[in-house]
């Protein structure tokens, strides 16, 4: 027969707060890299001057935006869920 004790609790507790906050941090590192990549793959070609490639990647960037915007609702959810409580 084994007993829970509120220090096992609290243990388990701790770790479920350190790992969501390291998914927390991931998850903004992640949504910080794909608004920047986004932008760099989106302008790069316009401002070195390679006019016809980048009138296709902003045709390109016209058709991922969409996605894009989701990308960023969904990790901005995801990092709400993960953030830790306000005491």
């Amino acid at each position: 027969m084994t007993l829970d004790t509120s220090r096992g609790r609290r243990s388990d507790r701790g770790r479920r707060v350190r790992h969501n906050r390291t998914v927390n941090t991931a998850l903004r590192i992640v949504l910080l890299l794909w608004v920047v990549l986004y932008l760099v793959v989106a302008c790069a070609p316009i401002l070195n001057g390679h006019l016809l490639i980048g009138a296709l990647t902003f045709v390109g960037g016209i058709v991922l935006f969409v996605p894009w915007v989701l990308g960023i609702v969904v990790l901005l959810g995801l990092i709400r869920m993960t953030n830790s409580p306000r005491r």
